[in-house]
This record gives C-alpha cells, sequence and structure tokens, in this order.
C-alpha cells in the first residue's frame, strides 16, 4: 500500500501541473515563459510543502489512515483553487494570480510525499527500502505526464481531467482506511469523489471558456486548444487564445488579409506542387487550390481540430473533397526534413505570432535554408513575420531575393517580378474554384480584385534594418530576448 501511495503521489502532482501550464500557458497567450514560470511556482510550491510536510512528521503520529486523509484534503484544496482561478479569469490579473493558485495547489501535493517517506521508511531505513518508496514515485511522477499529455487529453478536456484528479484523491482514504475502519472519513471521501465526478460533466470546460472570453465554439485535444468567435458577421478562429485567421476567401471582404493569397498565382504562372505550413482556417488553401494547373498541395498541420471545423465552413469544406490536395497531421518542419527529395513550385507559411513559442522553428535561418532545398528553381516561398523586423532581416540574410509584402516575405533563388496591371487580371482571371468550374473572379469582378492586390506594393529588401539580428534556432531572439513575455 505504501508503494501505491508514493506511486500516486507522483501520478496526481506531476499531473496537475502539467495542467496548470497548459491552463496558463492558454491565458498567457502560449508565450514561451509560461513554461518556466509554472514550473518557478511549482517547485517552489513543492518545497513550501515539503517543509510542512517534514514538520507534521515531527510532530504528530502519521501513518497510512493520515495520509488518506491528507490526500482527501490535497483534492478539495484543488478545486477550491480551481473554483478560485475560474472566479478570477474574467479579470486581466488572472496571468498573475495564477502565480498563487500554481503555489498553493503544489503545497498541498508537497507535503504528502514527506508523510508516504515517513510512514515508509519507519522501522526499516535500508537503501533498498528507501529506494523503493523513491522508485514508486518517480515511475508515477513520469507516467502521470504522459499518459495526460499524450492519451488523455483526447478523450477528457483539461478541467475534466483536473476533476478526476481531485476526484482520484478524494477516494484514496477509501483504500487506506481498509487499515483502520473510519465510516466518517468513508463517507467524507465518498461524498467528495461523487461530486467532483458529477461536476467533471457538467461543467466541462467552464475556466477555459471564460478565460477565452466565452467563444461560440471551443474544442480541445492534445494539441492544444481552439475556440471560434462570431464577429460582425465574420467567424474568427483562435488557436491557444491568440488570433489564428478567419473563415474568408472574398478578397472584397478582406477581414483576414485575403489579398496575400491572391498575389500568390499573380506572382508566377505554372504552381504544380505547393506546401502549406499550417492549415488553420484552410482559407489561403483554398484560395490556392483555384490555380488551375495546381497538381497537388500538401497542408501540414498538428492540430486535427482545424480540419473538423473546415467541414461545417461552406466556402472552405470543398477543400477536403478536393482530390489534389493532402491534409497532413505533422509538424511542416520534421515533414520537410523526413522528404528531402519533395521539390514544391511554392511554399507558404502563414506563420503565427513570432513572440509565440516555437515560432523560432518556422522564422530561423536554418529553417529558411532548408525550405529553399525544397524550391523548384524559380519556385517561390511566402511567410508572415507578423511585423518582427527581426524575421525581416532572417529573409534578407538567408533568401538569395527577399520582397516585402506588408508584413509578409516572399522570396525566391531567381528575381520575383510583380506583373503589372494587365497581366495581374489576366492571372487573376484564370482562378477556377475546382469543385464547380465556376471563376472565382468575372469581368465585372477582376480589375477591382487585381486593385486589392496591389494595394500593397512588392519591395526588394537589400539590407535589414538597424538594430534587426538575424533569428536563429540557437538564439530564439523573437521568443525571449525580443518576445512579448508574460
Amino acid at each position: 500500500m505504501i508503494y501505491m501511495l508514493s506511486f500516486l503521489s507522483g501520478l496526481l502532482s506531476l499531473g496537475i501541473e502539467v495542467l496548470w501550464v497548459r491552463m496558463f500557458s492558454f491565458a498567457a497567450q502560449s508565450v514561451p515563459q509560461a513554461f518556466s514560470f509554472t514550473l518557478a511556482c511549482f517547485l517552489t510550491g513543492i518545497a513550501v510543502g515539503a517543509y510542512f510536510g517534514k514538520r507534521i512528521c515531527r510532530s504528530r503520529f502519521v501513518d497510512i489512515p493520515f495520509i488518506g486523509q491528507c490526500f482527501l484534503w490535497a483534492g478539495i484544496a484543488d478545486f477550491l483553487i480551481l473554483g478560485a482561478a475560474w472566479l478570477l479569469t474574467g479579470f486581466s490579473g488572472f496571468v498573475h494570480h495564477a502565480g498563487i493558485f500554481i503555489t498553493l495547489s503544489a503545497v498541498v501535493r508537497g507535503l504528502i510525499f514527506p508523510l508516504v517517506h515517513h510512514v515508509g521508511t519507519d522501522g526499516n531505513k535500508s537503501g533498498r527500502q528507501v529506494s523503493n518508496v523513491y522508485f514508486a514515485n518517480v515511475a508515477g511522477s513520469a507516467l502521470g505526464p504522459v499518459l495526460i499529455g499524450f492519451v488523455i487529453l483526447d478523450f477528457l478536456s483539461t478541467q475534466q481531467i483536473y476533476l478526476l484528479i481531485c476526484l482520484i484523491s478524494a477516494a484514496v482514504p477509501l483504500f487506506c482506511t481498509l487499515f483502520q475502519k473510519s465510516l466518517r472519513l468513508n463517507a467524507v471521501s465518498v461524498a467528495v469523489s461523487l461530486m467532483f465526478g458529477i461536476l467533471m460533466f457538467l461543467l466541462p470546460d467552464s475556466v477555459f471558456q471564460n478565460i477565452a472570453d466565452r467563444p461560440d465554439r471551443l474544442i480541445e485535444n492534445k494539441h492544444g486548444i481552439v475556440a471560434v468567435y462570431h464577429r460582425d458577421g465574420d467567424k474568427v478562429v483562435y488557436g491557444a487564445n491568440v488570433y489564428d485567421g478567419a473563415y474568408n476567401t472574398d478578397v472584397f471582404n478582406s477581414v483576414n488579409g485575403i489579398e496575400r493569397a491572391y498575389l500568390l498565382p499573380s506572382l508566377k504562372s505554372g504552381i504544380r506542387r505547393i506546401f502549406v505550413v499550417g492549415l488553420s482556417t484552410g482559407s489561403w488553401a483554398r484560395v490556392l487550390s483555384a490555380i488551375p494547373e495546381m497538381q497537388s498541395m500538401i497542408v501540414a498541420e498538428i492540430n486535427p481540430a482545424y480540419r473538423s471545423l473546415i467541414a461545417d465552413e461552406p466556402q472552405i469544406a470543398p477543400l477536403l473533397q478536393d482530390k489534389r490536395v493532402e491534409i497532413v497531421l505533422d509538424d511542416g518542419r520534421k515533414w520537410l526534413r523526413r522528404h528531402p527529395d519533395e521539390k514544391f513550385d511554392l511554399i507558404l507559411m502563414n506563420t503565427t505570432w513570432y513572440w509565440r513559442a516555437y515560432s523560432t522553428n518556422l522564422l530561423s535561418a536554418e529553417f529558411l535554408k532548408q525550405v529553399q532545398s525544397h524550391l523548384t528553381p524559380d519556385g517561390i516561398v511566402m511567410f508572415n513575420t507578423t511585423h518582427s523586423p527581426h524575421a525581416f532581416a532572417t529573409a534578407v540574410h538567408s533568401i538569395p531575393y527577399a520582397y516585402r509584402y506588408g508584413h509578409m516575405v516572399v522570396g525566391s533563388a531567381t528575381p520575383v517580378v510583380f506583373p503589372n496591371k494587365e497581366l495581374l487580371k489576366q492571372r487573376l482571371s484564370r482562378l477556377i474554384w475546382p469543385e464547380s468550374g465556376r471563376h472565382v473572379f468575372d469581368s465585372s469582378t477582376v480589375d477591382a480584385a487585381a486593385q486589392k492586390v496591389v494595394s500593397r506594393m512588392l519591395i526588394q529588401m537589400t539590407e535589414p534594418s538597424a538594430g534587426a539580428e538575424v533569428i536563429t534556432d540557437d538564439n530564439m531572439i523573437v521568443e525571449y530576448k525580443y518576445g512579448r513575455g508574460i
């Protein structure tokens, strides 16, 4: 029994930590500092809890039923902490208050293991016994994050798993009192466990709903959290609580700057193979699917939630039935590395905000070099800098011919010529929706569409702006040195 309690102590403690990382990262819009902040708070709480656990061992008699009571109170405390977090999610200071919640949660979890160790080695302090108690705790600590992060989050929401941990904690006394019958403790344990079990399904995601400002739809899985909002007649998508795009292919309702997508078939004819990093709303890929000579498009997307959302959008959904389009659930950079011989006429990366965690993977000089190795001799790459001067500087450093189009970069190994208005109209008028054969623009709209595309100029960049630095895999400057922070 003592080994099981040691195992559960590690499993539930590290499980709670994983969930707090997820909640805090979501509230902080997935900045990279969120993980280190959560870890610092949690380790502080564990240390404080261990200190109080030691004092309890010295001040009173500790046995297995008492440890069961501590698990029960830890479950109740975690529930109350979650409730306090829920009450504050509507306030701007939630991110800073979260540090208190994380620390308190770790304190109530941290005091348990010293009690378990004390009972487990009482009367037998041999190295083997101490090792067995620690091994069980380490095994639980290792299994908790893996089980939650890779398996359970595909079936339950973060809040449901949090309440499940509270439920398991509250149920532990039922097994501990096998050594000492306690009807009162058992009754409390059963009642609290039932309450947590009911709340798991009555309130599956209320904390995230509050943090995300009550979206119209919220999808959560192990890959992340995607929210959809209806705003002024448009449907806007947020990934990890950050703007990700809008469902729109209409250049005359450019709520999502979709004219940037229409630029690409205007710059180059003969685009047959396309690679897109990130599906998001699917709007950009949908526009590119209208290129009549396109033979194949591979879209790499990590989170399957985006694909399921697209199925409900009439203007984007035909993309899923287009036999030329393959959506792979994979990391774009990893996919390119595993397919070194693949070549494309166009690679598009409508990159997320530069200050988010892992943005370096798509903005670094190393990755831009890798992308160029997958382009045909006159192929084009386009990516979003999200206004980062360092992303522009990296493009100038890494791509032979780099051009600025608004806050996008267009790059190639050969010069890219911005077409005159007549050629632009000619290329736009060739675009056809594949499922219907209907032209995207007719003679009455193509002139206005061309005007939208040329509203931004394609400007060649030869030198980076003053003070801008090159992003590399090692320096990660857009995430840390010049990142937004917490």
